[in-house]
């Protein structure tokens, strides 16, 4: 036993299996005898079998050549003579076959009786067919043509007897070549249907004829007419003498079809008969010895079968106990860390097999599973922290920018207004793209929260339509809603999730679509569509559709919209902007509904995203039943009128630019604005001036974090009702249920809009305790590269050869023209712009005193490599200086040839300024040939 225990898995199964082989090569030896025995048993019932099959192929053709016989016996169709020769034929091959098949006397003696027959029924053929043709020869030339040739001339006798008025010998005439037709009708009648009865018509026929011939020659007639009556009853003559024949050869015809060889036909008949019958006695005495052998291989394959089952129940056994149970005891401990619990027991560990080294592998799994875990952690700690340190930032960058552009106090020019909306549309950007990359790795993670609640379908569909109203006038596109159901019709899902979607899905559509419209739809699904998600297969599924008639999607390029930062090709992020990742985003959503995103389209003629959900939610558990939601979307309008004198507001944050920001933004909103540097501070602040009616808590702070501040603050009784909302930049899911529970009365993740932030102030300051203040989600828009450096102003104008600089700058993004242009100017006389290299062309014709040109490399209709190519092949324009830039990470050293230098993006205008000063003067002097 101990022996057996140190033996591998592969061995003890070998042991098992050779036990069993030893049973199956006995059970195999015993049965093959009698195996072999049906063996031959079946080999000789097959060549029965066969014998068989040709006997019944004979018997099939006997009939056919009986039946072809008769055919020619009535059709005389030369036709069926080679078919009657052809079936001669095969039933002589069959017979050759069966010569060499057959063995025993008695159907070789039927066989031969058989052949013998088969010949004399061939001779009977041919000389029946030697009749038949003499007949028919007979009956042409000896019959018809004799009657053809007598009745002519009784033709042209009557008709000279007519045109003479010889109304008797007329009379005569008539009445002989009327019985002449009709016995040459008869005899023509006997010819295609032999019978007696025509025989005998006829022989009344000519005799009426040779009557009327007497008369006729009883006329007075002259000597032609008497040779022409003569004449014609010779010719009658040798007509009835032909038709004697032809009777006569046909009796001897239909004698050889209908006696001779309608005997030999009968005889083949009987002896195939018996040849099948002595065959099909052999094959039923092989069919009854081949099944008893067969039944005696089955006795003997039972009896070690049994043997073999029996030793197999032992083995499975013995294989039960030392492999099989601790295989499934692995199994299970490894299911049980694949599901995360970390304390799983390995079993087999001491073992010298292969559980042995499963068990290894497991405790190396297992630690490899306890290092994801604190990747993953680490990984969510990372994430947390590079939102707080990229959004604290562009919280004040988004205020500052958002009050500049409302220009509050009308003291800024247009310019100024311009950049500054430009300034927060960038941070806007930026904003965005931080929000689909933490969104991205919380789906992924597994992470994103789902919070259904119910919420009327039409007052959703009406919110969105109003928002994105205005964004289709703007663009020239007309905005659809079409499928509202009525009020009544309440859908429970996570609204928000399905608002970012839509949102998501209509960004696109109008950042796609040139002219035409956009479509919303909502209704069910068809029965025709697809479904993966077990969610929605045999279910009641709702459609949210939008629809453009913008640029469309080749069918091969529909499967790689989905993947994240994956557009349809290289020049739709130049063209359209975008990062790719709100279409990834939406499907891992529409995955968390338990729903599907669904894409159809045709390139130029547009797009249909569907998203489909369950019109019952998969997650009841996810459910927030309270009460039902009556706002239309969560956007929140910028725009808000909030002023309250009264008020006084403690703002807590450990960043400066936070603090003056916020202050700012509420100075002339409120009575006043106080500040502290952290958690402890705000504390002290309160205690010194309790008057305070509203705090905006940060949350990572030194000293004292925003959550240990808020529970300080609430222990204290008259703050319980003291509002406070936690600006912080921890966006990740669980931080708002954190800062609920150490006190905040809301949350609101950085950076925060105005418009949002002011809402929910005036909300909470009339009911002091409001929760739930919904996200805004940002729209999608193009991307905005960074402004450039500040210029100092001190700075000299550019000049070259003493005259001022003209620059044409070849950029396809409106914003970077923009900021490099409102740079140049403090420096340079006279600034161009071209969105793409066409233009550049066109501008460069109309304005030959270009000195440099800064050129962007992608663009759409002609990019900028193909543009400095053609530039160089004017020789109007070799004074032009060309610099290239770009903004793609795979193109920060490109190879332009005819580009003289090439800043990559953002543009530091500290390079570029020593370009601007030395290249144009410095292509001036060499064109005219002076040393440099």
């Amino acid at each position: 036993m101990n022996l057996f225990a140190q033996v591998n898995i592969g061995g003890r199964i070998a042991l098992g299996f050779a036990a069993m082989l030893i049973v199956l090569i006995a059970q195999g030896m015993a049965v093959l005898t009698a195996l072999r025995t049906a063996e031959n048993h079946f080999l000789a019932f097959q060549r029965a079998s066969n014998i068989t099959g040709i006997i019944h192929a004979m018997e099939g053709n006997v009939v056919e050549l009986q039946r072809s016989v008769l055919a020619y016996t009535f059709s005389g169709y030369e036709g069926v003579i080679n078919r009657i020769e052809r079936v001669q034929v095969r039933l002589n091959q069959q017979c050759e076959r069966l010569r060499s098949d057959l063995q025993d006397p008695t159907r070789r003696d039927l066989l031969s009786r058989l052949e013998s027959h088969l010949h004399s029924h061939a001779e009977s053929f041919a000389a029946a067919l030697e009749e038949r043709r003499s007949r028919d020869s007979l009956a042409v030339h000896e019959v018809d043509e004799l009657a053809r040739g007598v009745s002519e001339v009784l033709s042209v006798w009557l008709q000279e007897a007519m045109d003479h008025k010889q109304h008797q010998l007329a009379a005569s005439l008539g009445l002989v070549q009327e019985h002449l037709l009709s016995a040459h009708r008869d005899s023509l009648a006997f010819r295609d249907s032999p019978d007696s009865l025509l025989v005998r018509t006829t022989g009344q026929r000519m005799r009426s004829f040779d009557a009327a011939l007497r008369l006729l020659s009883d006329l007075p007639l002259n000597a032609t007419q008497r040779n022409r009556a003569e004449a014609v009853r010779l010719q009658a003559m040798r007509f009835e003498n032909g038709f004697n024949s032809l009777v006569r050869a046909t009796r001897a015809y239909l004698y050889l079809v209908h006696v001779v060889m309608a005997g030999e036909e009968v005889e083949l008949t009987r002896l195939t008969a018996d040849l099948k019958e002595a065959t099909q006695a052999i094959q039923t005495d092989l069919d009854a010895r081949m099944h008893e052998t067969i039944a005696t291989a089955r006795h003997r394959a039972l009896l070690f079968t049994g043997a073999a089952i029996l030793l197999g129940l032992v083995l499975t056994w013995r294989i039960s106990r030392s492999i099989s149970r601790p295989v499934m005891d692995m199994a299970q401990a490894l299911s049980d860390l694949a599901h995360g619990y970390g304390g799983t027991e390995i079993p087999g560990r001491g073992r010298h097999d292969e559980i042995g080294a499963m068990a290894k592998a497991a405790d190396i799994f297992k630690q490899k599973a306890d290092e994801l875990d604190n990747a993953s952690r680490y990984k969510s700690e990372f994430l947390a922290n590079m939102s707080h340190e990229l959004r604290t930032p562009l919280n004040s960058l988004l205020i500052l920018s958002k009050l500049l552009a409302s220009n509050r106090e009308g003291n800024l020019t247009s310019d100024q207004v311009d950049s500054a909306r430009i300034v927060y549309e960038s941070g806007s950007d930026l904003l965005r793209l931080i929000n689909d990359i933490l969104d991205l790795s919380k789906v992924e993670a597994g992470r994103m929260e789902v919070v259904a609640e119910p919420m009327e379908v039409e007052l959703f569909l009406k919110g969105l339509h109003r928002q994105f109203h205005h964004l289709a006038e703007a663009r020239g596109l007309t905005l659809l809603l079409d499928g509202i159901p009525g009020s009544a019709l309440v859908l429970t899902t996570d609204w928000v999730k399905v608002e970012q979607i839509l949102r998501n899905l209509l960004a696109n559509a109008f950042k796609f679509t040139e002219k035409g419209d956009v479509t919303i739809r909502f209704g069910h699904a068809g029965r025709n569509v697809t479904f993966v998600n077990p969610f929605l297969v045999g279910k009641e599924v709702i459609a949210f559709a939008v629809s453009d008639t913008g640029i469309g999607i080749p069918e091969e390029k529909q499967s790689l919209i989905f993947e994240a930062f994956r557009q349809v090709d290289g020049t739709t992020s130049r063209k359209y902007g975008g990062t790719g990742l709100g279409l990834t985003i939406s499907r891992k959503l529409a995955g968390l509904l338990g729903g599907e995103l669904h894409v159809e389209s045709r390139l130029d003629q547009g797009s249909t995203f569907t998203l489909y959900v369950p019109a019952s939610f998969p997650f009841p558990d996810k459910v927030r039943s309270d009460q039902l939601r009556i706002g239309g979307t969560t956007e929140q309008e910028d725009a808000v009128e909030f002023h309250d004198p009264h008020a006084t507001i403690l703002v807590v944050d450990d960043d400066d630019r936070n603090r003056q920001a916020i202050r700012k933004m509420l100075q002339g909103r409120v009575h006043e604005v106080l500040t502290a540097a952290d958690g402890a501070a705000a504390v002290r602040m309160l205690a010194t001036h309790p008057g305070i009616h509203l705090i905006l808590m940060d949350i990572m702070m030194p000293v004292m974090d925003g959550y240990q501040a808020m529970q300080t603050i609430r222990k204290q009784g008259r703050f319980i009702h003291l509002p406070i909302i936690a600006l912080t930049a921890k966006a990740m899911p669980g931080d708002r249920q954190r800062c609920l529970e150490a006190g905040a009365s809301d949350y609101l993740p950085k950076p925060v809009r105005m418009g949002q932030l002011l809402t929910l102030m005036q909300e909470l300051l009339k009911t002091t305790a409001v929760e739930g203040a919904s996200r805004s989600m940002q729209l999608a828009s193009l991307p905005l590269p960074p402004p450039s450096a500040d210029l100092p102003t001190e700075l000299a104008p550019l000049r070259s050869d003493g005259r001022p600089l003209t620059i044409l700058v070849v950029d396809d993004d409106p914003r970077t023209t923009f900021s490099l242009v409102h740079a140049l100017q403090t420096r340079v006389e006279r600034v161009i712009v071209a969105q793409d290299g066409q233009r550049a062309l066109e501008q460069l014709a109309a304005n030959p005193e270009v000195d440099v040109v800064l050129m962007d490399i992608m663009m759409p209709r002609l990019n900028g490599p193909d543009t400095v190519h053609r530039l160089r092949e004017n020789p109007n324009l070799t004074h032009v200086v060309v610099i290239t830039m770009t903004a793609s990470i795979a193109e920060e050293t490109p190879d332009v040839a005819g580009a003289d230098a090439h800043l990559n993006k953002p543009i530091a205008m500290e390079k570029l300024w020593p370009l601007l000063e030395t290249l144009p003067t410095q292509r001036r002097r060499e064109l005219r040939g002076e040393s440099p």
